[in-house]
């Protein structure tokens, strides 16, 4: 028990962390990137705590679901991507693909849905990093950008999947799994891996 506890206080303070960075490279004030990374740190930990439902059989936890998309949302906002055709085709599409790959690495068993996370946090970066150069003039819009696409892509994932369940019979919990939920460590993986596999595909290119 008390392993877990320190797992999670550990947890929590690189996801205030990653948000802080995440607010900052996008440009925001510094003492505004602490606080509203603060603010959404806190929001995360309260909302695991509660259990809402949504229709029928279908769950959600507001800090492992509502939490990530609301600060998803932010980063798109502030990235200036919904200003720029290109990158947002880019995005798109490497949504689609990321959300296919999602789906094929996902099972849905009694208490909802699977997936496995060493493989999908493997197989975003990856993603990631094919795309970086089309979707981000730097590896610093690179790094916050993954954040909303690891999320998305675990959504569309994960949901069409358990959308099948759901039609089985099957109860879904979506971010069930509380701080230690797909939706909430994948997403705050992968920006920095993404980061350091495209740092070491320049490298190897520059020395090839």
């Amino acid at each position: 028990m008390l392993k877990e506890e320190i797992v999670k206080a550990v947890l929590v303070a690189y996801y205030w962390l990653l948000v802080f960075t995440i607010l900052y490279v996008l440009g925001a004030r510094l003492l505004g990137s602490f606080i509203e990374s603060l603010l959404i740190t806190a929001a995360l930990i309260v909302g695991v705590k509660t259990r809402v439902r949504l229709v029928d059989n279908v769950w959600f936890l507001p800090g492992g679901f509502l939490v990530p998309l609301f600060f998803s949302i932010e980063v798109i906002i502030r990235s200036g991507l919904l200003l720029s055709l290109e990158r947002l085709v880019v995005f798109m599409i490497a949504l689609l693909i990321g959300g296919l790959g999602v789906y094929l690495l996902s099972s849905i068993h009694s208490r909802g849905v699977y997936v496995d996370f060493l493989l999908s946090i493997i197989y975003l970066s990856s993603l990631g990093t094919l795309v970086s150069n089309p979707l981000s003039s730097d590896l610093y819009g690179t790094y916050a950008l993954m954040y909303p696409l690891t999320l998305f892509s675990l959504l569309l994932g994960l949901e069409t999947r358990a959308f099948m369940g759901r039609n089985r019979g099957y109860s879904i919990v979506i971010g069930g799994d509380g701080l230690l939920d797909a939706l909430v460590l994948i997403p705050i993986t992968t920006p920095p891996l993404t980061v350091g596999l495209t740092l070491l595909f320049q490298f190897l290119e520059s020395v090839g």
